[in-house]
């Protein structure tokens, strides 16, 4: 985790609710601009070296590198997977071997609260990476997703939109997906929190993170679930 890290999903997922909000530091001041929107992606402009000694630059939407020569964006998918079932919900879901689950783990945002599962990523040591989860949870009412796109889900149909937001030169990003379960709605959210390289990311974190493989990582894990006929099955 970064020094100056602080806890941004309550920060950062509001903006996914919103159409152009603004990041907000932890004393509530407004401390940058954000955007769930696809359609307005403006990318910053690192380049990333590759192994063979040519460089290659962000795309939008998700703004992640693109792959250098001979690398397999998609090669996060067929990362290996175990079985996590929520027999009180009624899911089951595929999650990377190696992520730690965190059971009864609570989410508040602006519009948002809930208590679910977070599936918790390795750390990745000397990346600007501070935090990755994929997070599960089961509300009374779905969120109202600017920009969304449908998706189908377990068979039912889901919105899905892009959210980020920035602040004390932190990165907040990733995907929400959020469809009916039984009585209310299931919540499905990728969660990525990053140090902005401009800001003094701490000793040895230089090297940038590889996002695509964890916006892959999510769909993959998203696209697995499946419900459960009756909870406890």
């Amino acid at each position: 985790m970064f020094p100056f890290r602080f806890s941004g999903f309550a920060i950062a997922a509001t903006c996914v609710l919103l159409v152009g909000c603004a990041g907000t530091s932890t004393d509530g001041t407004n401390s940058g601009s954000s955007s769930s929107s696809q359609s307005a992606v403006a990318c910053t402009m690192e380049a990333k070296i590759c192994p063979d000694g040519s460089a290659v630059g962000r795309v939008p939407p998700t703004c992640a590198f693109a792959p250098c020569p001979g690398e397999n964006s998609s090669a996060a998918s067929s990362a290996p997977l175990s079985r996590y079932e929520d027999p009180g919900i009624g899911y089951r879901i595929n999650v990377p071997s190696g992520w730690t689950t965190v059971e009864s783990k609570e989410v508040v945002t602006e519009d948002y609260q809930a208590t679910g599962t977070a599936f918790v990523a390795r750390e990745e040591t000397g990346t600007t990476l501070g935090e990755a989860f994929f997070h599960v949870a089961q509300v009374a009412s779905c969120p109202s997703l600017a920009a969304g796109t449908s998706v189908t889900i377990a068979d039912v149909a889901f919105q899905r939109a892009l959210w980020s937001g920035v602040g004390a030169g932190n990165l907040y990003e990733g995907v929400i997906y959020a469809g009916p379960k039984d009585a209310g709605c299931l919540v499905l959210t990728g969660y990525l929190h990053s140090c902005n390289l401009g800001a003094d990311c701490g000793p040895g974190r230089s090297a940038q993170f590889d996002k695509e493989k964890f916006f892959s990582l999510f769909e993959t894990m998203a696209k697995s679930v499946e419900f459960l006929a009756h909870p406890g099955d």
